[in-house]
């Protein structure tokens, strides 16, 4: 027997380790906590250099091991530990997708130097395989709850389109039977982690194939990898977190195989792709009939169901838990799947394509329940499918979503649901969500629904711009103006009339946002109303009042003195406007006036500004030369605007700008409508010498526009030298000179690009060029002075070799 003494000094003994063990698990979480703000603190850049001291950069297994971020994830025995070094792993990762771009993995070669690129491959797969570990063998729920944040942030940064195909998978199959376990908590961080799947270089032809099977095996997925036994961890987990009764691994194995069988993940599930998870309250037997009834159905119909979208089915739709008398889960839970089906929808649509119209039933009921987040998710699935929709629909693909199909999404929401939400007076995002809804109906489906759900929706949408939030009016407005381009809809010229009054509400609000859309709707009513003009003539115009029309005049020349973001939506209105402007009109003095300050605002605009202004500028410069009535040759401020175009042309930065200012100038149809011998020379020759400086590039951002900046100078430049007179020979002739050989290799590229293109487009330009020379040869037969005679030898020269080909 031991004596009283050796008793006394064993307990002391183990007090004293128990003591040390603690403060030693305190201060590596107090360390891995003053890192996690570090990482939180410093520069993404700067903290990426210190990647290869806190992360492996290749596989460890069967090699002596350096102490890394890992170490304390995989074998701290502590819960907060791991927890703290899972959120610096998060902080790492978190926005360092720029960073991770390079990665790639490549087939291993013996080769000398290994290039950083794979080098961070490996990195990222070695990330990958630590925490699929650590996700195996972790039993502490909150810490778990950790990992798949961590999972949900490292994913959406990884660019798997470079690395191998397996990656993906792996963490889908571990992450599945999470799907159902007994924590809320844990089912939310799951669904986050297949958010960031869904979302990541959307669609991925592996997460394509994952959704619709499942591992051969899947109850292994549920106990250690025999790699990670091999590991202490297990071994030195034994203390429990601090008001966390400790759950043991065994226990956790054996949590995670009831979760594989809730999950009903067998070799029948495996072939048809089908989520068959038992729901609480319902018996087996019923289950089992249920998931036969749903395959013998499936199997029938020839469509494959998703066990991803199956699952959040179930989740969300109510008439599933009354049919199956089981429970609903919890409203974060719900909300979350929601929000996966979102994305589903987003990036991997025919998953979706052949449960549309059980979708719109389901969110019918969805935007009919009493929580209000979970209406607000609702909505947002509804829209994001509306816009999906319009894209399927617009698709020249011969599989392409038929406008029937999608108008029998609609239907339903329009019969009930969607209205009582825009009517909703408690709930002001919402009704926002709502109108923008409304906006991704889309001008096939639109023209396929009932005259009544016409009226429904602008009737409602014109009562919403009057409703007492900014949000929901701004919302309202601007689905307006999405409706005011539907074909069914632009020639209802009363229509037009009660948007131009919405705009007009919206354009004298205070917040910004109101204001932007209000501006955005009226500039696609201006381009309506020229439509309208273009394609119905005298028919549309002669019933267009004028003072309609000056309404819609004053409003833009308001608005071009607003915020940039405004101004850049009513310079496009103004330049619209004008081109829509009847002959007669300009007999009259007040449109005689507000063609003048038209034109005086767009001057103003052209030269400065952001570059969106400039851009639409020009663009509605442009607008207005298409009108043929316009006195351009003789108007005071025609001089003042083309000098702007030529200081765009010249010397803006911005290369869009420079494109739709050069784009301008080849409107014109006459000599006369470009002015005098000099102002016309200064134009040809700041087109000339622009293009001979498009060598130089200052900006690299701007180099992707280059080529399309010199195939419009080029256009230009042929065509006022097809407009060229005889009298504006001996002007060019200063422009000219040291240019010869410049001028022509770059139209003999622009000529041989048009040619290899042949488009309609290309055709009419290269038709342009020979009209040109044609032009050149025409003026050289007339008799004339020496000097004029070489000048036009000189343009012939130029012009010579883009047309001997034709």
């Amino acid at each position: 027997m031991a004596s009283s003494s050796e008793s006394e000094y064993s307990d002391n003994e183990a007090g004293h380790l128990t003591r040390l063990r603690s403060i030693l698990s305190r201060v590596r979480e107090v360390a891995l906590n003053c890192l996690h703000n570090t990482a939180q603190m410093t520069d993404k850049r700067l903290m990426f250099g210190y990647w290869s001291h806190l992360l492996p950069e290749c596989s460890s297994v069967g090699a002596p091991q350096t102490p890394t971020l890992f170490t304390s994830i995989l074998k701290d025995p502590a819960p907060k530990a791991r927890g703290n070094a899972l959120l610096v792993l998060s902080s790492l990762v978190d926005g360092s997708k720029q960073y991770l771009a390079a990665a790639e993995e490549t087939a291993p070669k013996q080769t000398a130097f290994t290039p950083y690129s794979v080098t961070l491959g490996s990195t990222v797969k070695e990330i990958h395989r630590c925490l699929l570990l650590a996700l195996a063998a972790e039993s502490n729920v909150h810490t778990l709850f950790y990992l798949l944040k961590c999972f949900a942030t490292l994913i959406v940064n990884v660019p798997y389109h470079r690395l191998q195909p397996g990656l993906l998978t792996k963490v889908v199959r571990q992450i599945r039977p999470l799907l159902s376990h007994k924590e809320y908590d844990i089912q939310v961080a799951a669904l986050t982690c297949f958010h960031s799947i869904l979302s990541v270089q959307a669609p991925l032809q592996e997460v394509t194939q994952v959704m619709k099977t499942v591992s051969s095996a899947p109850q292994a997925q549920a106990k250690v990898p025999q790699a990670l036994s091999a590991t202490p961890s297990s071994q030195h987990r034994t203390e429990p977190q601090q008001g966390t009764k400790p759950q043991k691994p065994e226990e956790h194995r054996e949590t995670l195989q009831e979760s594989m069988e809730k999950m009903n993940i067998n070799s029948s599930s495996e072939t048809t792709g089908q989520d068959s998870t038992i729901e609480k309250g319902s018996s087996p037997e019923s289950t089992k009939e249920e998931g036969n009834r749903e395959k013998t159905e499936s199997e029938s119909e020839g469509v494959a169901k998703v066990w991803l979208l199956d699952w959040c089915l179930r989740m969300v739709s109510l008439r599933h838990a009354q049919v199956t008398g089981s429970t609903l889960p919890i409203i974060p839970v719900r909300t979350e799947a929601i929000q996966v089906m979102t994305q589903i929808a987003k990036g991997y649509f025919p998953f979706v394509r052949p449960h549309l119209v059980e979708l719109s039933h389901v969110f019918s009921g969805i935007l009919q329940e009493q929580n209000t987040a979970l209406q607000l998710q609702g909505g947002k699935f509804v829209e994001e499918v509306g816009a999906v929709l319009v894209k399927e629909v617009e698709s020249p693909a011969p599989e392409s979503l038929t406008d029937r199909e999608a108008a029998d999404f609609w239907l339903p929401l329009l019969s009930g649901p969607l209205p009582s939400a825009l009517q909703n007076l408690d709930h002001t995002l919402l009704r926002s969500c709502g109108c923008q809804c409304l906006a991704n109906t889309g001008p096939q489906v639109f023209q396929l629904l009932p005259t009544d759900k016409h009226i429904l929706c602008i009737t409602l949408l014109l009562g919403l711009t009057n409703d007492e939030e900014w949000s929901v009016r701004g919302a309202a407005i601007h689905a307006l103006g999405v409706y005011v381009l539907y074909p069914c809809l632009k020639e209802d010229i009363s229509f037009l009339a009660d948007v131009a009054q919405a705009c007009t509400l919206g354009l004298e609000e205070k917040n910004l946002s109101c204001r932007w859309k209000a501006a955005w709707s009226l500039g696609n009513l201006s381009n309506t109303i020229v439509s309208n003009r273009e394609e119905l003539g005298a028919d549309f115009t002669d019933n267009f009042s004028d003072v309609l029309l000056q309404s819609l005049f004053n409003l833009a020349l308001k608005s071009a003195a607003d915020h940039d973001k405004v101004k850049s939506n009513a310079v496009r209105t103004l330049g619209n406007l004008v081109r829509f402007l009847r002959p007669e009109a300009f007999d009259k003095i007040n449109f005689r006036q507000y063609v003048e300050q038209t034109a005086q605002v767009l001057t103003k605009c052209v030269k400065t500004g952001m570059a969106k202004v400039r851009w639409n500028a020009c663009y509605a410069v442009g607008n207005m030369f298409n009108n043929p009535a316009l006195p351009l040759g003789m108007a005071p401020w025609a001089p003042s605007l083309y000098s702007a175009l030529q200081e765009a042309i010249k010397d803006c930065k911005n290369f869009k700008v420079r494109i739709n200012a050069t784009l301008a100038l080849t409107v014109p149809t006459l000599r006369e409508h470009f002015g005098s011998q000099e102002q016309f020379s200064e134009l040809w020759g700041c087109l000339a010498d622009t293009l001979v400086g498009t060598e130089r590039v200052e900006d690299f951002s701007e180099f992707k526009y280059r080529d399309t900046l010199r195939e419009q100078l080029c256009g230009s430049l042929v065509h006022l030298t097809g407009l060229a007179g005889r009298e504006d020979l001996t002007s060019l002739h200063f422009h000219l000179q040291g240019k010869g050989e410049l001028l022509h290799s770059y139209l003999t590229r622009y000529r041989e690009s048009l040619e290899q293109k042949s488009t309609t487009e290309a055709t009419k330009k290269v038709d342009e060029l020979v009209a040109a020379q044609d032009h050149i040869q025409q003026l050289a037969g007339q008799g004339m002075a020496d000097k004029e005679a070489t000048i036009c030898q000189n343009l012939s020269t130029i012009f010579a070799a883009t047309a001997t080909s034709s």
